[in-house]
């Protein structure tokens, strides 16, 4: 999934910066309270994403908007200071069973998720097909829930669930949300 992102921090700027050429690989996780300016590494959650850097333009006022390419959960651990805030990371595997509870789960989310995509004035058709080419089940969640308008808590309560039936449960909720507004959005409008 690609994301957009402004940074405009010096300590997150300097991660950036620092991003080895080539793959230009970075660790993307929230801190767990948003008005920290300065968070420490207890500050941070420990369930990340390593993400590859895709684009990276600098404003005048020297912040950046970058956009960044999730490859795969991490754990953080074993952080190390410094000018940049380093860790190990380990890669936390996606399940690759689909049980037949799981395939059920999987089937009623790209039904919720094909409503959305009717409902929706931003979302494109072809958002469908790339949802239903998603063929592991965590790949499938990740790339509704991206899709989602939910806080960014919500999003890194997702990105921590590491239990597939219950992402996929919670992603259906909150796409059953979204459908909800939408519809009611759309009563509105044809009032």
């Amino acid at each position: 999934m690609m994301s957009p992102l402004h940074v405009n921090r010096p300590q997150s700027l300097a991660a950036l910066d620092s991003a080895p050429e080539g793959d230009r690989l970075v660790v993307m996780t929230l801190q767990k309270d948003e008005n920290v300016e300065q968070p420490t590494p207890g500050e941070l959650n420990e369930i990340g994403c390593a993400c590859a850097v895709v684009r990276m333009m600098r404003a005048p006022d020297g912040s950046a908007q970058v956009i960044v390419q999730g490859l795969t959960r991490v754990r953080l651990s074993q952080f190390i200071e410094g000018s940049v805030v380093r860790a190990h990371v380990e890669v936390i595997p996606e399940p690759e069973d689909r049980p037949m509870a799981i395939q059920a789960l999987m089937n009623n989310l790209l039904g919720v998720f094909r409503r959305i995509v009717e409902l929706s004035p931003v979302l494109p058709d072809e958002a469908v097909a790339a949802a239903q080419a998603q063929e592991l089940p965590g790949q499938l969640a990740d790339f509704v829930a991206s899709t989602l308008n939910i806080a960014p808590r919500e999003r890194q309560q997702l990105l921590a669930e590491l239990d597939i039936q219950k992402r996929l449960e919670k992603v259906t909720q909150f796409a059953g949300n979204e459908v909800n507004v939408l519809e009611l959005s759309s009563q509105i409008q044809d009032a």
